[in-house]
C-alpha cells in the first residue's frame, strides 16, 4: 500500500497562488512572509535585492546565475525539509510507500522555478 501525493507545489502552492492566512495571493515564485529573511540566513545576502535576476534568464553574469542557483537550492531545501521529508518519515512510520509527482513536472524550467530541483524532491518519494 502507499499514500500517493499528487501535485504538491512549494510553500503551500498550488498553481502560483499561495494561501496566506487571511487571502489568496498571486505569485510568480514560491515566497512566505518570512522567505526573504531565511534566504539571507541561508545565503547571507538579501535575496530582495537580486529578484530581477529570477526573471531576467538573459542576464548571463556571475552573480545573476548565482542568485538563480541559491533560489532554486533553497526552494529545494524549504520543500523536502518542511513538507516531503515529513510526509516521507509519516508514511514509514505507517508502513506506506511514498510516492507521486510534483506540480510542473513535465516542463523542467517550470519546476525549478516553482518546486526546486526536481530530482531531489523526487528522491525523497520510494
Amino acid at each position: 500500500m502507499g499514500f500517493f501525493c499528487d501535485e504538491p507545489g512549494a510553500g503551500g502552492c498550488i498553481n502560483g497562488v499561495f494561501k496566506t492566512r487571511d487571502d489568496w495571493v498571486k505569485s510568480a515564485l514560491p515566497w512566505s512572509a518570512n522567505f526573504g529573511e531565511r534566504f539571507a540566513a541561508r545565503f547571507v545576502y538579501d535575496l530582495r535585492r537580486h529578484l530581477r535576476s529570477l526573471f531576467a534568464y538573459a542576464d548571463s553574469t556571475e552573480t545573476a546565475r548565482r542568485v538563480r542557483e541559491d533560489f532554486g537550492r533553497f526552494v529545494t531545501e524549504s520543500f523536502c525539509g518542511n513538507f516531503l521529508a515529513p510526509l516521507r518519515r509519516w508514511c514509514r512510520r505507517n508502513n506506506l510507500q511514498f510516492m507521486g509527482h510534483v506540480n510542473n513536472d513535465e516542463r523542467l524550467e517550470a519546476a525549478l522555478r516553482a518546486n526546486g530541483d526536481l530530482l531531489d524532491l523526487l528522491s525523497e518519494m520510494d
